[in-house]
């Protein structure tokens, strides 16, 4: 067995506690594939909208059936009635393409809606947004560390669901019926930085982006 575990933050730590792992062989220390995005983050000026415009980060089943293209069709729609602008980020191996997406909405004006296809950096795709949707993407934890809003779809997720509903940090769709509310809400309200905070902290230990420091000492400590 290992001696010592690292894991990237407490909500892991408590995992392995509860399956039986003892507490000194855990070493919380961070998250290193986010040190950089961190960095970026300490120098992020917030920017003044005009029109909110709100990402959602599909997945691969943006519209493999009924259920997904009706969230996506009243998504839309609950957008555009606020006013706002809706970007829909495709997952890179979904096989339509964005001008199939707008055949299946049956849209042909794009004043509030781009459906986009590329792997852009996260944070500059992220960074003029207001807020982020997502059915289970990790991408809402890049959009909580630049304070945007993050809705979670939770009944389109199943076993995949991000369990975030304790901390009062992000949104969450449960059912269909919620959307149009939970979207409007989160264009007027702003959750709490504060419970922000707290679940990246949990999720990611120290918000200071030296992850893979604290990594690198505890390999050297232990040679």
């Amino acid at each position: 067995g290992c001696d010592t575990i690292c894991v990237s933050g407490n909500r892991a730590a408590r995992i392995f506690k509860d399956r039986g792992v003892p507490e000194r062989q855990l070493n919380v220390v961070g998250q290193p594939k986010y040190d950089n995005y961190l960095e970026r983050v300490k120098n992020f000026q917030p920017p003044q909208y005009d029109q909110k415009k709100i990402l959602f980060a599909a997945g691969s089943s943006l519209v493999r059936d009924e259920q997904n293209i009706q969230f996506l069709k009243v998504l839309v729609d609950s957008v555009r009635k606020c006013n706002s602008f809706l970007v829909v980020k495709m997952h890179p191996r979904t096989k339509e393409t964005p001008q199939d997406i707008y055949t299946i909405l049956g849209i042909e004006n794009k004043s509030f809606l781009e459906i986009v296809k590329q792997s852009d950096d996260t944070f500059d795709i992220l960074k003029d947004v207001y807020g982020l949707i997502t059915v289970s993407s990790t991408m809402i934890i890049e959009s909580l560390l630049l304070d945007k809003e993050g809705i979670t779809v939770d009944y389109l997720a199943g076993e995949q669901r991000l369990d975030y509903g304790g901390y009062d940090a992000v949104y969450t769709i449960k059912d269909p019926q919620q959307i149009p509310d939970i979207i409007g809400e989160a264009l007027r309200t702003k959750k709490p930085l504060a419970n922000k905070k707290h679940l990246l902290e949990d999720e990611l230990f120290k918000l200071d982006g030296k992850a893979s420091e604290r990594v690198a000492h505890l390999i050297n400590s232990s040679l």
